[in-house]
């Protein structure tokens, strides 16, 4: 967690592990994302929705509205 600049989880809230430790370090989270799958059995890839990232895809986080987008 030190080395990311945001949190994106599959399970918690605000009041969360993660979401707690993100806040305390200034960092962005978007936890509680339901819509998230990851395959560590399929190459270590991530889905959320119609959204495919491979490990090393950069993405962006919107904490107010919990958007998740990739940056390319």
């Amino acid at each position: 967690m030190n080395v990311a600049v945001g949190i994106l989880t599959a399970r918690g809230g605000m009041t969360s592990r993660g979401g707690g430790r993100a806040r305390g370090m200034g960092k962005c989270c978007v936890s509680g994302c339901g819509r998230l799958h990851i395959g560590f059995m399929t190459g270590k890839t991530i889905s959320c929705g119609k959204l495919v990232l491979k490990e090393g895809d950069w993405i962006s986080l919107n904490g107010s509205t919990g958007a998740v987008c990739r940056s390319d």
